[in-house]
């Protein structure tokens, strides 16, 4: 994000929202009833909260907050990218 600038993110942002939603509306990797569920589901709620963050911080031009919302956002879809496997 620092060397192509937060306005270079922004016209990313609704290509990125619409994937995002389709990963909640993606049925679930596993039937209902599997304790996996519950960690995957509660992975997948706060990866969109933090993209909600992302998103904000962009939209505000609040770089100290994008960058920090991304970096949470990384480790948001490997949490919950392990918790699928």
């Amino acid at each position: 994000m620092k060397a192509q600038g937060i306005d270079n993110v922004r016209p990313l942002l609704p290509e990125i929202l619409q994937k995002r939603d389709r990963v909640l509306v993606a049925p679930a990797p596993w039937r209902r009833g599997d304790d996996r569920l519950l960690p995957y589901y509660d992975s997948v709620r706060q990866l969109s909260r933090q993209m909600d963050e992302f998103t904000l911080a962009v939209e505000t031009n609040d770089l100290p907050a994008a960058r920090a919302a991304l970096k949470e956002l990384l480790s948001q879809i490997n949490q919950a990218y392990g918790l699928s496997l």
